[in-house]
């Protein structure tokens, strides 16, 4: 029976993963989205990939029901390696992959990209989780609010500010409280990209999670560069399993796991 490796993504580190993954016939890929990533983002996901490489990867959509939901899909599934590549911010999915490798005994890694780190020249608002990144956005403030669609009702009380929120699936904006807009996009291509955004909307502060990547930096640094407040908001503490930093080093360990050629 061939190897089968469970990557739970919805990370461009993952898409990564099963593209290196994807060069070694002999390994069953099968890659887990949420389901709240909605179409486009599915679609999005896939898009920049050969078509031979998709063929190679099967896309698995949804929830698991829990740990013990999990626990049962590896055990049906065959799986014999999980990999934790979920955004650093999904501490719920990380905790259940933890527990569900626990309860099966299967092999798990996470890759999790390196948190941004602040330079001596940059200013944050440093914030412990979202609710209190919302009690730190400056009064009078127009918010760009950076921080996922599912991660906005901590921002519904707040009065003090204007919101623009930016998702890459729709949002639902109802129960804030503040006058809130909406723009449906990717993070900027470039530094320059996210300025000229920022200059025409009329940005004066940005909350964002430290998510890492460079890409998804860009905000942080036209921010920065514009003279905008920046409220950023701290990673959650995750359980511990073997952690990577990088596509090569999973793969490595893949390797030598699986005995891949």
């Amino acid at each position: 029976m061939s190897p089968h490796c469970l990557v739970l993504g919805g990370t461009q580190d993952a898409r990564s993963l099963c593209l290196a993954l994807a060069e070694f016939p002999a390994v069953q890929i099968t890659l887990s989205l949420a389901g709240a990533l909605g179409e486009t983002a599915r679609e999005s996901f896939f898009s920049r990939m050969p078509p031979s490489m998709t063929k190679r990867i099967s896309l698995r959509v949804g929830g698991f029901g829990g740990a013990d939901g999990l626990a049962r899909y590896i055990s049906e599934q065959n799986v014999s390696f999980l990999v934790d590549a979920t955004h650093p911010y999904a501490a719920c999915m990380s905790a259940h992959a933890v527990e569900a490798a626990r309860k099966t005994g299967i092999e798990i890694v996470r890759l999790e990209r390196p948190p941004w780190r602040r330079h001596e020249n940059e200013i944050w608002i440093e914030a412990d989780d979202l609710f209190d990144a919302a009690q730190k956005i400056p009064f009078g403030a127009t918010c760009l609010l950076a921080v996922g669609r599912q991660s906005l009702l901590p921002f519904h009380p707040i009065t003090h500010c204007r919101f623009v929120v930016r998702s890459i699936a729709p949002s639902d904006l109802e129960g804030f409280r503040a006058p809130v807009e909406t723009i449906q996009s990717l993070p900027g291509a470039s530094v320059a990209a996210e300025e000229s955004l920022m200059r025409d909307l009329g940005i004066t502060c940005l909350v964002s999670k430290n998510s890492g990547g460079e890409r998804a930096f860009h905000k942080v640094a036209a921010a920065h560069n514009l003279g905008l407040d920046i409220v950023m908001v701290a990673r959650p503490s995750l359980p511990q399993c073997r952690q990577y930093c990088d596509v090569k080093s999973v793969m490595e360990e893949l390797i030598s796991h699986f005995g891949a050629d």
